[in-house]
């Protein structure tokens, strides 16, 4: 398996992993599928804002996909960012997320970045364990800020400091 920076090219591959998400499972709280022009959009604005994509690869296939952005507009949160992380359903328990997320991290430290943030379905045990082995610690819970398929989801916030600062 080998991690690239992702291409334009790689919209359809990252939209059909994304789109398996929010059909099937609560770890995107969207209900509509995105197009491939919605992803390449979304990753040309990850890139322009200096963001890293990175896709997971093994044989030309794409595995995965990660990346992160600033976890708001406002410049005061310059210094935190938050993951975003999706495995395409064959590659799941393989590793491929834990690769992925720890070279998020990586890249987050040598950007300057002081904290990483992960928000998430308080249901989705398998990004929480990933989360936590890499060491994330849960920061705080906002009880019914979803709604998807019918149930309110709680949304669960995970941190890791970057720095020592």
């Amino acid at each position: 398996m080998i991690l690239r920076s992702a291409k334009l090219e790689d919209a359809a591959d990252i939209a059909a992993i994304f789109n398996d998400a929010i059909m099937t499972s609560m770890a995107v709280w969207k209900e509509q599928p995105v197009s491939s022009d919605d992803r390449a959009s979304w990753m040309q604005a990850r890139l322009d804002a200096g963001h890293p994509v990175i896709i997971a690869e093994e044989n030309g296939q794409v595995l995965g996909y990660a990346s992160y952005a600033q976890l708001s507009g406002n410049e005061g949160y310059r210094f935190c960012v938050e993951d975003s992380i999706y495995v395409h359903p064959d590659a799941k328990g393989k590793g491929v997320g834990r690769i992925m997320l720890t070279e998020l991290i990586q890249l987050a430290r040598d950007q300057g970045k002081h904290s990483m943030v992960s928000e998430m379905d308080a249901g989705n045990e398998g990004s929480k364990a990933l989360h936590r082995k890499l060491g994330f610690t849960e920061v705080g819970r906002i009880p019914h800020a979803g709604f998807k398929l019918g149930e309110w989801r709680d949304l669960l916030i995970l941190q890791l400091m970057l720095d020592e600062a």
